[in-house]
């Protein structure tokens, strides 16, 4: 959704990316939460930070399951409130949607949540912001011996995933596998 003082644009995107239209709704409360009534489903919010973006989390978030405030680049050519409206027009959302199992919506909120990927030093910190880095340490690495001495543990095994992450990376990763999962298993042939 693109914000500005008298009109708001709305784009609506299914769950798989494509986007079924775009509506022009006044910046008022009652006409927003009336337009966001209207949609069939779940319904996630992307808005883009700016003077009302406090004021719409505030108004919105009620109504929605998921709200993400994006920090979106200055953009280059003419501007446009319907391309605006959408995550698609910036080449790290395209190259996210290139994966199997992420629509525009999980490219919009990955973009949105991780900003600048140069912040990650290393693949396995990001997978650690995300949640989906795997813990291999314990308390109980020492064992008595028969001679009543103690020594480390042999024995390395996973002990889950990391606790301390973003939940909604978590989610939207989640999500895309078990997408690629359904689709897999949907296309397998049945004995």
């Amino acid at each position: 959704m693109d914000v500005h003082a008298t009109s708001c644009t709305a784009a609506v995107v299914n769950a798989q990316g494509k986007r079924l239209g775009s509506h022009v709704i006044a910046t008022s409360g009652a006409a927003l939460v009336e337009f966001l009534k209207a949609q069939a489903g779940t319904i996630h919010l992307c808005i883009e930070e700016g003077t009302q973006s406090a004021w719409l989390a505030e108004i919105l978030s009620p109504h929605v399951e998921q709200m993400v405030v994006t920090q979106l680049a200055e953009s280059r050519g003419q501007k446009n409130d319907e391309r605006d409206a959408e995550s698609h027009r910036h080449a790290e959302t395209r190259w996210l949607e290139s994966c199997p199992g992420i629509g525009q919506v999980r490219a919009a909120q990955i973009a949105a949540v991780v900003v600048t990927p140069e912040r990650f030093r290393r693949r396995r910190q990001f997978w650690s912001y995300c949640g989906l880095g795997i813990v291999m340490r314990s308390s109980s690495d020492w064992v008595q011996t028969a001679q009543g001495k103690w020594t480390r543990a042999q024995v390395k095994q996973t002990r889950g995933l990391n606790y301390n992450h973003n939940h909604m990376l978590k989610s939207v990763f989640k999500g895309a596998a078990t997408s690629v999962l359904q689709i897999q298993s949907s296309d397998a042939p049945q004995d």
